[in-house]
């Protein structure tokens, strides 16, 4: 469906959920929930028509990004830029502003009950707002999971939900789960977001950020959960997945778009990645 939100393309879906009052006294719950794509005029804040709404303004929200960008600024302070594989909590009370700065498709829940606001401060005390997760599949199945119970209240009972809710947030407090990188690691992150259709390599990511390929790969993993070379080829196909679901390019332009040398492998590389080509992928987006 089409939601009539700017900059909120089609294939976008977004879900509501009303606790029981078990879950309001016992349990994590969600408020509404949503998978987006976004165009790069996405632009939501907390002075916004949605961002003033009850159900929006009294609870806790993370999302966490599947491709592209966003900048995200929370409290005072300034804009900081996420990329795919990282995300956002912040307490919906708080000021709050985020924008897409590249198209991107992102995941997102509003949540309260048990004892949120304690475990939030913690977190938020600990490692800051924004994080890349030291197990980012885990966070994003776990996050899926929940949106797609809200799709199908069959799928999960409000206990799983809540277990699903609980264990996202807990996964931020392991040490290895913390705030955006350090410096020279968000530079190569950059670096590689804005080279990903080049001839990108982790050699030519470590010699921008001036280091060795052996140390800056033990860097970035340590700070990102990702071997470098993963990392890149990852990018890559999530920003294959975009240009699918958003553009009539063909898959050979996409190929090249993605910093492919040929349709062929990028078909090969799309796959193993994916489980089935990017002609397919395309035709089964909804």
């Amino acid at each position: 469906m089409m939601l009539q939100e700017s900059g909120v393309l089609a294939g976008s879906v977004k879900y509501f959920h009303t606790p029981s009052g078990m879950a309001k006294k016992l349990l994590y719950y969600v408020t509404r929930c949503g998978h987006y794509h976004c165009s790069t005029e996405y632009h939501f804040s907390y002075r916004s028509e949605i961002g003033r709404l009850p159900s929006h303004n009294d609870t806790f929200l993370i999302f966490y990004i599947l491709s592209g960008s966003m900048s995200v600024a929370i409290g005072n302070a300034e804009h900081t830029i996420i990329h795919a594989g990282q995300l956002a909590l912040m307490d919906c009370r708080d000021i709050h502003e985020y924008y897409a700065t590249a198209p991107m498709e992102f995941v997102w829940v509003h949540f309260d009950g048990a004892n949120s606001r304690a475990l939030y401060e913690q977190i938020i005390k600990n490692y800051g707002h924004l994080f890349t997760p030291a197990d980012v599949f885990q966070i994003d199945r776990q996050l899926l999971s929940i949106v797609s119970a809200c799709a199908d209240e069959r799928s999960l009972s409000e206990i799983q939900q809540s277990q699903a809710i609980y264990t996202a947030l807990t996964s931020l407090l392991t040490p290895i789960g913390h705030q955006i990188p350090n410096t020279l690691i968000q530079k190569a992150l950059d670096f590689m977001h804005e080279n990903l259709a080049n001839d990108l390599s982790v050699q030519t990511a470590a010699q921008a950020v001036g280091l060795s390929s052996s140390h800056f790969s033990r860097l970035f993993r340590r700070e990102t959960g990702y071997a470098p070379h993963e990392y890149i080829v990852l990018q890559r196909i999530n920003r294959a997945k975009m240009l699918l679901c958003t553009t009539n390019l063909t898959i050979k332009e996409i190929a090249f778009r993605t910093g492919y040398n040929s349709e062929a492998n990028f078909i090969h590389a799309f796959s193993a990645r994916v489980g089935c080509s990017p002609g397919v992928f395309r035709k089964n987006i909804d």
